[in-house]
């Protein structure tokens, strides 16, 4: 079949016509693909919102529990107060001695023994004058009730054996915050309480209280931070501990500092708390200084990457301050800790 001339151009007339609307199509389908892109990421952010709002929901729910709880607790301690006091006053013999106060004062601190003193946990014990009892020593809960007035204890903290006894009551009572306040060692998590007096033992003062200064998780754990709060503040002691738990460190009086001198000290020492060597806890004095620190160096390569180290550093009120600093040792810090340790 042959076609014409003519049908020909007819043809190309209507391809001609045709092309306006092919890129009006391809205009549409473009804009219906972006269309359904936006569709896409609204159902995203929906659902993002929708897991946001389901964990806001549970914040709430633990929100409105723990609520919940605190008020019951409440109510349980107004509950039995009310058989006991009035006014929110109430009257305790401890031990014999007669102690007024309020269940607010008593109850600051949640999860204590007053807490639960003071809700249906426990029945009351009272005295024949209808006072609460508890037996426990009078004298020493003149300083419990202080600190629950007002936040802080006072005492001679040159009196080991108060120290001690106080430790014990407040332990009884649960006060978290006031053992803490009693320790050697308070804020670190490195050593024990037998281990704290161990070290004051070789400090030569066995009373000796310890204050918290610098904490790399709270001050950050750069050396320019570290030498910041560190560097001329006097004699420090330094512990570390290893990935495999081990305990050691040493003592100077030589102040920290970045000028990469070494310093002779005829009062530093080094010791070792725990070992895997089964070592009992023990000072290594002077007259084999240098075979130690080279111990100690061999332990710090052999745990590179890992060590957390404290340093506990004195005033001149003998008021001992601690800086507590958590390290990753590379070389070039592995070999200023060497010229530190060679004080020694």
């Amino acid at each position: 079949m042959t076609i014409t001339t003519k049908e020909l151009e007819k043809q190309a007339d209507e391809l001609n016509r045709m092309k306006p609307l092919i890129g009006k199509l391809k205009e549409d389908h473009a804009l219906i693909q972006a269309k359904l892109n936006q569709f896409d990421d609204y159902i995203k952010t929906f659902e993002q919102l929708n897991q946001d709002a389901i964990k806001i929901k549970k914040i709430m729910d633990d929100s409105q529990i723990n609520w919940a709880n605190d008020e019951k607790e409440w109510k349980d301690v107004k509950e039995k107060l009310a058989t006991t006091s009035l006014k929110g006053k109430v009257t305790l013999n401890v031990g014999g001695d007669k102690f007024q106060t309020s269940v607010e004062t008593l109850t600051k601190e949640k999860g204590t023994f007053f807490t639960a003193l003071f809700s249906k946990q426990w029945p009351l014990e009272k005295d024949d004058e209808g006072c609460v009892f508890i037996d426990r020593n009078g004298k020493l809960f003149t300083y419990i009730l202080e600190y629950l007035r007002t936040g802080e204890v006072h005492f001679d903290q040159k009196n080991a054996i108060l120290r001690k006894s106080l430790s014990i009551e407040a332990k009884y009572y649960q006060l978290n915050r006031l053992i803490a306040l009693l320790g050697l060692f308070p804020g670190s998590t490195l050593i024990t309480e037998e281990q704290s007096y161990k070290l004051n033992d070789f400090y030569g003062n066995t009373n000796q209280q310890w204050i918290l200064l610098y904490k790399a998780t709270k001050d950050g754990f750069d050396a320019a931070s570290f030498h910041r709060l560190c560097d001329g503040k006097g004699p420090t002691m330094t512990i570390i501990q290893s990935n495999s738990n081990d305990l050691f460190g040493g003592y100077t009086s030589v102040p920290w500092s970045q000028d990469g001198a070494c310093h002779s000290d005829t009062t530093a020492f080094l010791f070792t708390l725990i070992n895997p060597h089964q070592i009992q806890p023990t000072k290594f004095i002077s007259n084999v200084r240098f075979l130690i620190i080279s111990f100690v160096i061999q332990l710090m390569v052999q745990h590179l990457g890992e060590v957390v180290t404290s340093i506990f550093q004195a005033t001149a009120m003998l008021i001992i301050r601690v800086t507590q600093i958590f390290l990753v040792l590379s070389l070039t810090q592995l070999e200023k800790a060497r010229k530190h340790l060679q004080v020694l």
